[in-house]
């Protein structure tokens, strides 16, 4: 089942391909989805494998903090 790991409403064009560049790097297999023409849907970062939400989480959290 797939998890939603990473909003990118008001996300930098630049922090977003970093978090989508850290996930592939580190084979994690994702989807994203816009917003959409309206800006009613969910503009994200989805993992397709939930028992990889784990490993994700802590991948994001350090690139995060070290921004």
């Amino acid at each position: 089942m797939a998890v939603l790991i990473f909003r990118l409403n008001g996300v930098s064009d630049e922090e977003a391909q970093d978090v989508r560049d850290l996930l592939t790097d580190n084979a994690l297999e994702t989807y994203e989805t816009s917003a959409g023409r309206w800006g009613v849907s969910v503009a994200a970062l989805w993992l397709v494998n939930d028992h990889d939400k784990s490993r994700a989480r802590e991948l994001i959290d350090a690139y995060q903090l070290e921004r």
